[in-house]
Parts: structure tokens; C-alpha cells; sequence
């Protein structure tokens, strides 16, 4: 069993983070994973760049 921050799972934490996406994209931000960046990639160009609304 998966417990932090009062989380009994894993897939709750992860349904926390997609809610939290969902409402941070609502007001034009976004959440993103560092270390999810790949050699080569220019993680903050894609920030700045222009985004379609929803």
C-alpha cells in the first residue's frame, strides 16, 4: 500500500495530480514534470510558447 501526504494509493495521489492539472490549465498555467525533459528538449521554449485555449 502506497501512503503520503494521506494518500491510502498510489492511483489517488496520481487523480490528485490530474485534478490539479486540470485546474491549473483552467487558469492558463500549466504543471509540469522536470524530469520528464529529454536530451534536447527545450522544456521552457515549449512553456512560452502560444497554447490554443483548452
Amino acid at each position: 500500500m502506497y501512503w503520503r501526504c494521506g494518500f491510502l494509493t498510489l492511483a489517488e495521489a496520481e487523480q490528485c495530480v490530474e485534478d490539479l492539472r486540470t485546474v491549473m490549465a483552467a487558469c492558463g498555467a500549466l504543471l509540469v514534470r522536470w524530469e520528464a525533459e529529454r536530451p534536447g528538449m527545450d522544456l521552457r521554449a515549449m512553456l512560452r510558447a502560444p497554447r490554443p485555449p483548452f
